[in-house]
């Protein structure tokens, strides 16, 4: 269950980098940045990456 919940914050977490980078969406940049963060929760990677 643990890692369906992650998904799916993951899920978000791309959606709304997607909007704030518009047509300058990257996936592997989007990807790198998010691995870059470690193993912390997805909340406070949300919360860096959209911040």
């Amino acid at each position: 269950m643990s890692y369906l919940a992650g998904k799916i914050e993951l899920m978000k977490l791309r959606e709304e980098y997607m909007k704030n980078a518009g047509k300058d969406f990257n996936p592997g940049a989007f990807h790198d940045k998010l691995l870059s963060y470690g193993s912390i929760p997805a909340g406070l990677i949300a919360y860096r990456m959209l911040n």
